[in-house]
């Protein structure tokens, strides 16, 4: 096996455990093979470090014994935590489950040695086999000209015990071990996460095969020593959402397929050679007949006789459907650009503006444009044909998201409608273009940066409406919920999803991705838990002793968080807890 060092972000199996997003250099063992050499040759960031051959058996200076051992100035502090993981079952990736322990000698020789004089600014971690007596699966570092902290993780067996008091203090003398000396004072920190409903989702690159599209998990945290949770009075509770956007059993799955459809168009489109061959492919199962269909939208007025049910929304039907909405629905069905044109030039050619209704203005405009000027359709490119497509189903799409989200959270209506008047061309831009008001259509479809930032935006506006409908549609169905918090909620889904302007949640590539809302709940409901059993425990001692801070954390669950191939727990079916104790 080859050793490998890679600056990445925290693999999962420690993020479980650190609870947060951060780099770190990760030292592991990956089996030696020509498709390992190709996917997992140095970065060129890691050029600055050793090579590892260079690895002596002594170090002058082992910051990594067992326990932890450093000289420290007065002025630096001193901090200790005890993390055991936690989490459901794989909570590891496929490229994670190849990652292979070190020898404990031979990790600690590594950042005794590579790591010893290197500022850095990221943790190093080293993975390790276990094999000690203590059961030592991760050791590192984080050194940097303000402080060092050492990291020892180890596996433990925490067994239950009938009094919930005595298991309590266990953990204690647990933590007091690392203390040494008696503390001033002793604070806690306690957490308990309960799995309210579906089955608990991990942001793995393998999303879209997850057994369920999302979960509800209930946390509580209070700050009194007791093993339990104490009254509502002294607990703090927040609902963590995590939804899978673009999972194949979402209820709106058929949207996300939609929006796949434009970015693919919007593809083409930037590919001047495909945009502007007829050949090029465009659906798979394409309408036998699209041209009798487009004839009988042209000379028949689309009935609208549906209304919204009071019960709820009707995702199979979300609204009335207008002309656009079953122009995009023919014509995204053409098989290739040639019928594409063919199609929607008959249309501009057929259609009747009395057949249009008032929402559809400039659809109307266009068509009325095309019968003064019929060299526009004779000229139509397959590009252009393309690109008005895209436009209706921009609209389309649109409308279908306002209606979920407006239907939930009306709160936020004024504000997207707003946000998205911004991607459309105001009366004054074609005025100074030169366009009559009949011709806005071309305007707004040869412009790709305006096509680009309403493309980012329905991602958004999907990403909300899909959190939105798992809350309302499955949720909402099973648990009892309060009316305040389901508003909470909503309003935290749209402030995260759509107006977060810290961190965007979409990318330039439509992917399946995991969304993940927080929101503290007021007023809180001890009945929503009550009969669970909690899939998440976290005890958290923190002893200040004059000015340094002794921190232990234990995170217990039965579930694995470390790949097969670092740790094998069938083997060792006694150790159930893992936790990692770090110093600063």
């Amino acid at each position: 096996m080859n050793t490998i060092i890679s600056k990445q972000v925290l693999p999962t199996y420690i993020k479980a455990f650190l609870r947060q997003d951060m780099e770190c250099v990760l030292v592991y063992k990956k089996k030696s093979s020509e498709k390992f050499q190709e996917e997992w040759s140095f970065s060129s960031e890691l050029k600055q470090f050793p090579n590892i051959n260079d690895v002596t058996a002594d170090s002058a200076l082992d910051l990594t014994g067992n326990p932890l051992h450093v000289d420290l100035d007065e002025s630096l502090k001193f901090t200790a935590a005890n993390i055991s993981l936690a989490d459901c079952s794989p909570n590891w990736t496929i490229a994670e489950a190849q990652h292979f322990p070190l020898l404990l000698n031979e990790a600690r020789n590594v950042l005794n040695t590579k790591f010893n004089s290197t500022s850095l600014s990221e943790p190093v971690f080293c993975i390790t086999d276990g094999s000690d007596a203590q059961n030592t699966i991760l050791i590192g570092k984080h050194h940097s000209k303000d402080f060092i902290i050492t990291y020892l993780g180890q596996i433990m067996d925490l067994q239950p015990l009938k009094n919930d008091e005595l298991w309590l203090e266990q953990l204690r003398k647990e933590h007091d071990m690392f203390t040494v000396i008696k503390p001033d004072s002793v604070q806690y920190n306690f957490h308990r996460i309960y799995n309210i409903y579906g089955s608990i989702v991990q942001d793995t690159p393998a999303l879209e095969y997850s057994k369920c599209n999302g979960c509800v998990l209930l946390e509580t945290s209070w700050n009194t020593y007791t093993n339990q949770e104490p009254n509502i009075s002294e607990t703090t509770m927040k609902i963590i959402l995590k939804v899978i956007s673009g999972h194949k059993d979402s209820i709106i799955h058929s949207l996300w397929n939609q929006l796949g459809d434009l970015q693919k168009y919007l593809g083409i489109i930037a590919n001047q050679e495909a945009a502007n061959d007829g050949n090029t492919v465009m659906a798979n199962n394409s309408i036998p007949d699209i041209n009798n269909e487009i004839y009988k939208l042209c000379y028949n007025r689309i009935n609208k006789k549906w209304a919204l049910k009071s019960k709820g929304l009707e995702f199979t039907r979300l609204r009335e459907e207008n002309i656009i909405d079953k122009l995009w629905s023919l014509l995204n069905r053409c098989q290739n650009l040639k019928d594409l044109r063919h199609s929607l030039s008959n249309f501009l050619r057929l259609s009747k503006i009395e057949n249009f209704d008032e929402n559809d203005v400039l659809l109307a405009d266009l068509v009325q444009y095309c019968s003064v000027n019929k060299e526009y359709i004779s000229n139509l490119t397959y590009s252009e044909s393309l690109k008005i497509l895209v436009n209706f189903g921009f609209e389309k799409l649109k409308q279908d998201y306002l209606t979920i989200i407006n239907f939930y959270d009306p709160i936020f209506q004024d504000a997207l409608v707003k946000n998205w008047s911004e991607f459309e061309w105001s009366t004054q831009d074609q005025q100074s273009s030169g366009q009559m008001r009949g011709i806005a259509w071309i305007c707004k479809v040869s412009d790709s940066t305006y096509n680009e930032q309403k493309m980012e935006f329905l991602k958004k506006l999907h990403n909300a409406a899909e959190v939105l409908a798992f809350l309302n549609h499955n949720f909402k169905a099973n648990i009892k919920f309060s009316s305040e918090n389901l508003k909470l909620m909503c309003n935290s889904i749209l402030k995260r999803c759509v107006f977060n302007k810290s961190e965007n949640l979409v990318e330039s590539e439509l992917r399946v991705k995991l969304i993940d809302i927080v929101c503290e709940l007021s007023p809180r409901n001890n009945e929503i838990y009550k009969d669970k059993l909690p899939v998440t425990s976290i005890f958290e001692f923190i002893s200040k002793i004059h000015t340094s801070k002794i921190r232990t954390i234990f995170h217990v669950s039965e579930n694995p968080i470390f790949p097969k191939s670092i740790y094998d727990y069938e083997i060792s079916e006694k150790h159930r807890d893992i936790f990692l104790n770090f110093l600063l």
